[in-house]
This record gives C-alpha cells, sequence and structure tokens, in this order.
C-alpha cells in the first residue's frame, strides 16, 4: 500500500480486532476468504436487479456468482428452490431488517422493539422519546418498547409480555 499512514492505521484496527471483542450485533468478522472477496474487482461492479435480469450490461459473472451463492444458501438450510427464494446481495443489516418486517407485517402493525439504549436497534423503529420517528419503519409501524431493569441491566419479561 502507497499510503503508509492509513495502512498503519488498517493494521491497527486489524491488531483490535484480533485482541478485542466488540459484541455489537451490526459489526462481524470475516474470514480472509470474505475479506479477499470484498477487495477484488467485484467492488466496482453495479448489479441492481436480480440475476438474468439487471438493468445494465456486464453482469454476467455477477450474476453467475449470485446464482451460486443463492443455490449454496437453500442448500445450507435445507429448502426447495420451488418453495423458497435467497436474494445475496451485499447489504446491511437494516435493509435484510426491514425486508423482513415489511415481508411479515403490514403498514400500522404493532411491533415490539427493544428500546435502543438497551441494545436495540436503529431499524428496529427507534422514534425519540418524545415520540418523533427517527428510522423508516417507526414511520410505518406502531412501535412499543421494551428495555432492562436500570438496576442489574436483566430483562423484565413480565413488563415485556404486558405491553
Amino acid at each position: 500500500m502507497k499510503d503508509k499512514k492509513i495502512f498503519n492505521l488498517i493494521k491497527k484496527e486489524q491488531r483490535r480486532q484480533r485482541e478485542k471483542l466488540i459484541m455489537i450485533p451490526s459489526e462481524n468478522y470475516t474470514s480472509s476468504d470474505v475479506r479477499e472477496a470484498l477487495g477484488s474487482v467485484l467492488t466496482h461492479k453495479y448489479s441492481e436487479g436480480e440475476p438474468d435480469k439487471r438493468y445494465y450490461q456486464g453482469n454476467e459473472f455477477i450474476d453467475q456468482i449470485e446464482k451460486l451463492t443463492n443455490d449454496r444458501a437453500l442448500k445450507v438450510f435445507n429448502l426447495s428452490a420451488k418453495k423458497w427464494h435467497v436474494n445475496c446481495k451485499a447489504i446491511s443489516a437494516a435493509i435484510a431488517n426491514f425486508c423482513v418486517i415489511t415481508a411479515l407485517l403490514e403498514p400500522g402493525q404493532k411491533i415490539l422493539s427493544m428500546n435502543l439504549t438497551d441494545g436495540g436497534h436503529l431499524s428496529h423503529g427507534w422514534q425519540l422519546p418524545s415520540g418523533k420517528p427517527i428510522s423508516f419503519i417507526s414511520k410505518i409501524f406502531n412501535v412499543s418498547y421494551y428495555g432492562v431493569e436500570k438496576k442489574d441491566r436483566k430483562l423484565n419479561y413480565i413488563i415485556i409480555f404486558l405491553k
């Protein structure tokens, strides 16, 4: 790498990840194989749409990669391609959460989410204490929150089920 300052900072981050356990659900540590693929020419490619149904040309190899990944995902979960659809795209957990929630619920239905300050996630429908919706989910669904006890940071399941 030509930029020594950036290279050194990357090495420090690599060491931090190796030596410390950071338990943030939206972060994960990938294998060297995944990092190699992410650092490849695949990052240059814009591939909107589904395999063989793209909006732009030049996706023949991306299509093959996605089809292979989809087939492997079905196999891992022992699912039939006739009954199930897999969409393997490099996206964020927030987009994945949105897809699941909107697939299962109709706008206006109720969601019970963990309070953001107690370990919940923005994509689960966070809104300010004033009631102002912050995330898209909180704008289209009726979100209620549960949290942990202030004194011992444990879940109070009775309060959760009474909401």
